[in-house]
């Protein structure tokens, strides 16, 4: 699903499948490789998924395909989980620097009066 992508498309992508499916009672699955594909085999695309989840607090696993070697590369997801207070708590939040990194590598946007804008988690369009 998510293979393939650079980080900050796969995060963006995840958390609009997030948004929508955070009624549901059924898990969803992340497929994001394991890194032997990119330049150096680094699995950053892994790491970012990861750094979104933790950040919101979902219940996730992480697990290998049958007949795999263990490697991982897919993360199944509950998407009801996220930390609802978040979503309100996020709103308003003061920063001192302009053009910080976000979690997955990307550069956070600011608003005219300063404010880091919240991410676009659940329920959180922008």
């Amino acid at each position: 699903m998510f293979a393939g992508l650079l980080p900050d498309e796969a995060v963006s992508t995840l958390r609009e499948v997030l948004v929508e499916k955070k009624n549901s009672s059924q898990p969803v699955y992340a497929i994001v490789g394991t890194g032997h594909h990119s330049r150096g085999s680094k699995d950053k695309l892994s790491r970012a998924i990861r750094i979104f989840l933790d950040e919101w607090k979902y219940a996730y696993r992480e697990f290998s395909a049958s007949g795999d070697r263990g490697n991982g590369g897919i993360v199944g997801i509950d998407a009801s989980t996220f930390d609802k207070s978040m979503v309100e708590s996020m709103e308003g939040v003061e920063t001192k620097t302009s053009g910080s990194r976000s979690a997955s590598g990307g550069s956070t946007s600011m608003t005219s009066n300063g404010k880091k804008d919240p991410p676009r988690g659940p329920g959180k369009k922008k």
